[in-house]
């Protein structure tokens, strides 16, 4: 018996493509121009053939004022699109700015611990020099003579 059950599919009475079920959209009739095109009227003419002497009359952005309003839409934008680029010029200067003065502290530092390695080599050289030996200030002279010699400037850029 629930092998019977299983063969039969009487249960699955309902039909998958039921359009009674499947909800539906009203489009409604409208109104087309003879070219087929919807007839929305907004009082604005899109043709481009440059005739202006045939505008519609109805509507709310009919003739020369929808014109002007869209001339006064596309200045407002280039005033925008000028505004965005300024601001980003002057952001573009104090990032230059600032890149320039995070490089002239990195070089100061660099120049600093260079010239105490090469005036701790110049003391060095001088120290080990059988002519300065025993003599302080001697050595202290030709240390910072070396040291003169080779040391970096590390002026800013």
């Amino acid at each position: 018996m629930a092998r019977e059950r299983l063969l039969d599919d009487s249960y699955l009475d309902f039909n998958l493509f039921n359009t009674e079920t499947l909800p539906s959209v009203d489009l409604g009739t409208g109104s087309f121009n003879s070219d087929g095109t919807p007839a929305f009227n907004f009082g604005i003419d899109t043709s481009f053939s440059g005739n202006t002497s045939q505008t519609n009359k109805s509507g709310f952005l009919s003739g020369q004022g929808g014109k002007n309003l869209a001339a006064g839409i596309q200045g407002l934008g280039s005033l925008g699109s000028a505004l965005v680029a300024y601001k980003q010029y002057k952001l573009g200067k104090d990032n230059l700015n600032q890149n320039r003065a995070v490089f002239n502290r990195n070089l100061e530092n660099s120049t600093a611990v260079t010239n105490a390695q090469i005036q701790d080599r110049a003391l060095s050289e001088a120290q080990g020099d059988p002519r300065y030996r025993g003599d302080f200030a001697k050595i202290q002279a030709a240390a910072d003579t070396r040291y003169q010699e080779r040391r970096l400037d590390g002026s800013p850029i």
